[in-house]
């Protein structure tokens, strides 16, 4: 597994996002849309490529976003 790299961009969008402040479908704005949906693409290509389906429990950005946090 490489190393999750996310920016600062990334991490306040998706601070919101967990804290329920934006929606990606209805709340956020273009940019932010943008980068939730960047992560989402690569959180599902880490899924895949861990074949941990079995990790996830309903949310895909909270569960890719703490592997981020568990990098040393």
């Amino acid at each position: 597994m490489e190393k999750i790299v996310l920016t600062e961009k990334e991490i306040e969008v998706i601070d919101l996002f967990l804290a329920e402040k934006v929606d990606i479908e209805t709340v956020a704005t273009d940019e932010q849309k943008e980068l939730l949906m960047g992560v989402t693409d690569r959180a599902e290509a880490l899924m895949e490529e861990l074949n941990a389906y079995d990790e996830l429990d309903d949310n895909l950005i909270k569960w890719y976003y703490d592997k981020y946090k568990s990098q040393s």
